[in-house]
């Protein structure tokens, strides 16, 4: 792994594992600071990565990661998480301030906003919870004694979302003690998946002050698959041509925000729907959703998603076995809200999930 020390500010991705998706999302968003970003020395991009051919041509620095080095940051708990507070603790004495941020992000703003955001005394993440430790300090005594090392109070913990995490380098001692309690916190936990953000905000709260970005990232890990797939037509669209004018204007398209027909029209839909059985209204808005002929096209490369999505929907509140689907899609008011070609997508998703 190569360390290039530098009073520059970095921002650095992990990405690893055999799912390509992921390093697509990544490719995305490091564009995405590139796009937006006004000067482009006002920070690094570093990816560390057990898949570096996926970012060859990008303005970026890639950090080729061994199967050791991974194993080796999961630790003896076997926590995947946990190679994000490894990680952390190996890049931030390299910079003088240092973002962290996850793959299912891309930038609104400049990067540089979210450098200005973190000094000394303050750390960036992207989101904050009012929340408390779960009942873990009455059976843990490890866990107690930590808290009580620290100076924690279990029932004032600032929770974090830290798919952006901005912390400058004298803060570096935040992350020996977000791990110290990542591996007392997981274990008692039963193991919980979202252990690194509970501690990393723990840790951070006890040297820093916490604060939340000011809309600079879209992270989309609600409603991923949506946000996925305009990305993935950007990506696919411009491929190895992104650093052109007409790369830079297409990306300007790609909306933060759910793609929704017009307001009028969406409340004539809603009108339509009221044809229907009320269990079925909100299957019907979504599939029309799905195939309105959005007139940009990054949102209508969503429809297969939208689609998918009210299948999902609706077959949690139905059994596929019980659904009536030659009626219910069959029908006048589905063949004029909805059109056959995804009347007949729509049929063939919903017998696919009762096969």
């Amino acid at each position: 792994m190569t360390n290039i020390s530098s009073n520059n500010n970095q921002l650095i991705y992990l990405v690893y594992g055999p799912d390509a998706a992921y390093h697509a999302e990544a490719r995305f968003s490091i564009l995405s600071a590139f796009y937006r970003a006004k000067a482009k020395k006002d920070f690094e991009i570093t990816v560390y990565t057990d898949a570096p051919l996926y970012y060859e041509g990008l303005p970026v620095q890639v950090n080729a990661l061994s199967s050791e080095t991974l194993e080796q940051w999961y630790g003896s708990l076997r926590y995947h998480h946990r190679a994000k507070l490894c990680l952390l603790q190996h890049a931030v004495p390299l910079a003088a301030k240092t973002v962290f941020i996850d793959t299912d992000t891309f930038f609104l703003r400049d990067p540089a906003l979210i450098f200005a955001a973190v000094d000394e005394k303050t750390c960036l993440a992207d989101e904050l919870y009012d929340s408390k430790l779960p009942t873990l300090t009455a059976s843990n005594n490890e866990v107690a004694a930590l808290l009580d090392q620290y100076g924690i109070n279990p029932q004032k913990i600032p929770v974090i979302n830290s798919g952006l995490f901005g912390i400058a380098r004298s803060n570096s001692a935040v992350l020996d003690m977000a791990l110290a309690l990542n591996d007392a916190v997981y274990p008692a936990s039963n193991r919980s998946n979202t252990t690194e953000q509970l501690v990393l905000g723990m840790a951070a709260s006890t040297k820093t002050a916490l604060v939340a970005d000011d809309a600079v990232i879209k992270h989309y890990w609600s409603r991923k698959q949506i946000f996925r797939a305009k990305a993935f037509a950007f990506l696919e669209k411009h491929g190895v041509n992104w650093d052109s004018g007409i790369a830079r204007d297409d990306f300007l398209q790609v909306s933060p925000v759910l793609p929704k027909p017009p307001a009028v029209v969406r409340t004539l839909a809603k009108l339509m729907a009221l044809l229907v059985a009320k269990s079925e209204r909100q299957f019907f808005l979504e599939l029309f959703y799905g195939r309105y002929p959005y007139s940009n096209p990054f949102d209508r490369a969503c429809h297969a998603v939208w689609q998918q999505k009210a299948v999902d929907n609706y077959l949690e509140k139905i059994k596929p076995a019980s659904a009536n689907n030659d009626k219910l899609l069959n029908s006048a008011v589905a063949k004029v809200f909805l059109g056959k070609t995804c009347i007949e997508k729509t049929i063939g998703r919903i017998n696919a999930a009762g096969e």
